[in-house]
Parts: structure tokens; sequence; C-alpha cells
């Protein structure tokens, strides 16, 4: 072993080791009448493509004509728009900057919400994907779709930006600031509200109002109720209607029937083996101050290190012969740690807890389950047996009944 451990550092890892240890008719037809019905297949055939074709060139020019047709009438709109607010902003005295100078610790909150038309929406992605400081605030998911169905629109709305600005499902603040109708921009610094303003997404002019004037800015332009559904207030619903009681009860219920262990026999005869204990370590273990506990690769032994002083007791407790042969080892080991393990559950549900009590009352001693962990590790080829420790060896006792009733042990 390596000088670098002291004795009580090996005696601790040895002791952490030992419980990593435990624990997917068609019929032919007349050769004439199929080559004739072929030929007139192939003339419908080729006169249908045509009109398909046709139709398709029709479609494809009128919508190249109706999508600019609706580009300009956006791009008119949006122009006419940004004109009248300017002028309002010009009226009043308000500059309006080129770009927006947002001050650290400063968000635009816009609210929104599928209600407001396309082109709105398009247009506050825009300006939210060049301005890192603005999220857009969503109440909830659609009626019926729920949050993907708003998610797919704003990809619909969104196609073309590289990628979707911050955007966040938030009814709180839809109710810390009263926000009733969208678009809705709110200004915030360290969480303080500084300004608002409805009916205006755009941050210069957002951020224009607020250094000139700040407050309830007022409304310009259409206003839209949000149609998403408060998802606090769904998650709340659900939660109040969960029948919890209902679910405890299943879950309690249910514990037996969804425990499954090894299978392990009643002994038929008396056989006494050795298990050695020794692991190898797979990663170097190091504490905190630095030292290397255990390197990889290293193979240790922990009961170089301790004494085992468990008695392991394996036994199959819906047998009665095997819970009285528990209960006289657990009355001659009163002053032992006796560790009690069960092969068997009960068998059915309804009467689950009842019976594992009425078990452990038999053996007048708590009681676990003997896992695949364990299994695994002390490998236990009949019941009952007894695991304790034989120096730097763990040594099995298993014990059979003969036809006496009486149970023995292998001769040493």
């Amino acid at each position: 072993m390596n000088g670098c451990r002291s004795l009580g550092q090996r005696a601790r890892f040895a002791a952490a080791v030992m419980l990593a240890c435990l624990c997917s008719p068609v019929l032919a037809q007349d050769a004439s009448l199929a080559q004739q019905a072929q030929t007139h297949a192939k003339t419908e055939a080729a006169a249908a493509a045509a009109l398909v074709a046709r139709a398709k060139a029709v479609q494809s020019a009128y919508s190249a004509s109706h999508t600019q047709s609706l580009q300009e009438t956006v791009a008119a709109a949006n122009k006419a728009k940004l004109t009248y607010l300017r002028q309002i902003y010009k009226e009043q005295g308000y500059r309006v900057p080129n770009g927006p100078a947002i001050a650290k610790g400063t968000q635009i909150l816009v609210f929104a919400s599928k209600s407001m038309p396309d082109g709105d929406m398009r247009g506050l992605l825009e300006d939210a994907y060049r301005t890192p400081s603005m999220r857009v605030v969503f109440l909830g998911g659609e009626p019926h779709s729920g949050v993907p169905g708003l998610v797919n629109w704003l990809r619909r709305v969104g196609a073309g930006l590289k990628h979707l600005p911050a955007i966040e499902i938030d009814p709180p603040a839809f109710a810390k600031y009263h926000v009733r109708w969208v678009p809705d921009a709110v200004v915030v610094h360290d969480g303080k509200e500084l300004a608002r303003v409805a009916g205006v997404y755009q941050p210069q002019w957002i951020m224009s109002h607020v250094g000139a004037k700040g407050g309830d800015l007022g409304a310009y332009g259409t206003l839209y109720r949000p149609v998403e559904v408060n998802m606090e207030a769904v998650i709340k619903g659900r939660i109040a209607a969960f029948n919890w009681k209902s679910y405890v009860h299943r879950a309690v219920h249910d514990f037996w029937r969804d425990q499954v262990l090894p299978l392990v026999p009643h002994a038929t005869h008396p056989k006494t083996y050795l298990i050695d204990p020794t692991i190898t370590i797979t990663h170097n273990i190091t504490l905190p101050n630095g030292t290397i506990l255990a390197r990889a690769g290293e193979r240790v032994n922990p009961l170089q290190h301790m004494v085992f002083t468990l008695h392991l007791l394996v036994i199959d407790a819906s047998s009665a012969p095997q819970r009285a042969f528990a209960k006289a080892f657990i009355d001659g080991h009163q002053d032992d740690h006796v560790v009690v393990m069960s092969t068997a559950v009960p068998s059915t549900s309804r009467h689950g807890w009842k019976t594992w009590a009425q078990w452990s009352t038999a053996i007048d001693h708590r009681l676990t389950l003997y896992s695949h962990a364990y299994a695994q590790r002390f490998k236990i080829q009949g019941t009952p047996s007894i695991i304790e420790g034989d120096g730097t060896y763990l040594k099995v006792v298993q014990f059979a009944r003969d036809k006496k009733g009486v149970w023995h042990a292998a001769a040493s």
C-alpha cells in the first residue's frame, strides 16, 4: 500500500469500502383488356400531369405576386406607424436617438401574445434579437396546443432570424406589472419599474421616453387581449385538483408489487464457503487536502484494516420454519449486531405492509430486503444462511433442515 496514507485514513477508507460492498387478391385479367387499360391510364396520367404543371405555374405566379403585395402593404403600414410615432415624439419635444442607449442593469420587458398580428410580432422579435436587454414575455401556452403551439408559431413568425431572442413564460410578471393588454413594454432597473408604454415596443423610442419623462407614458396604437392560458393558474389548479391521498395510498399499496428480488432457493444441504471481499479501485480516491487515499487499479481488502463484527442473516421470511430459525439465532446473539434480510416479499400488495409487520414481529427484529446489490456481492446459494467475518474473508454458513425439522450446518 502507498505510504501517503495514514493508518487512520486507511481505516476510514476501509469502512467506506465495506459499506459499498454490502450494499417490430389481385386477380389477373384478360391480357388484351389489361393492355387497353394500361394505355388509357398512361394517356390520363399525361393529361393530369400537364394540368398539375399548369396549375403550379399559375399558383407560383399568383403566390409571388400576392406575397410581394402583402410585403408592400406591411411595409407601408409599418412606415406609416413609425412616421406617426415620430411626429408624436417631435410634438412633445422628445429626442429620438438612432439606437437605444440602455444602462447596465436595465431591462425592457415586452409583454406579448399570439393575439398580436404576425407582422407586429415579427417586428418585436427583430427588435428583441438586436437588443440583448429586451425580454419578450408571454402569459402561458395556447389554450388547445399549449406551449408547443406557441413555440411553433414563434418559429414561423421568426423564420429567417439566426435564433429567437429571449422569450419567457412568466405569469407572475404579468401580475406584478398589472398587464392586461399587449403589447405592453415595461422598463425596469434592478427590478424597479422606471417607465411603461402600451402599444410600442421599439427600444429606441422606449428609452427616449424614459430619458425625457418616465413613469406611465400611456398607450399608442392597437392593443390586444392575451389569448394564452395563465400557466401559473393552470399549475396551481392541477396541484389543487390532484388527489394526494390517493397517490400516497397507491404508492404504499403498490410498493410490494414493484419489488423484484433475486431468486434464492431453500437450502437442501448444509454448506460453508468463504468470500474474498477484495475490490479493485476504478479511479483515484483523493482526500480534500489532495492526499491520494487509493489509486486506480489498486486492490483493497477492507478486512485487512477492520474487523467485520456484523452477523448477516439471510432468510425466506415467508417461511414459518425459517422465521423460527431467525428468532432462535437472534435470541442467542442479543449482544451482537444482527442484520436480517429476506429473499421473499408478501404475496399480495393489498395486505403487504401488514404481512411484513407480522413477519418482523415473529422474529422480534427489523427486516430488510435481500436486494440484487447484496446478491451480487454475497452470492447466497440457499436460505437460511449466515454471513460472518473470518479473518480477511467473509464466511457463509448455509443451514439445511432435516425431516425432523432440525437445522444443521456443515461440519467444520
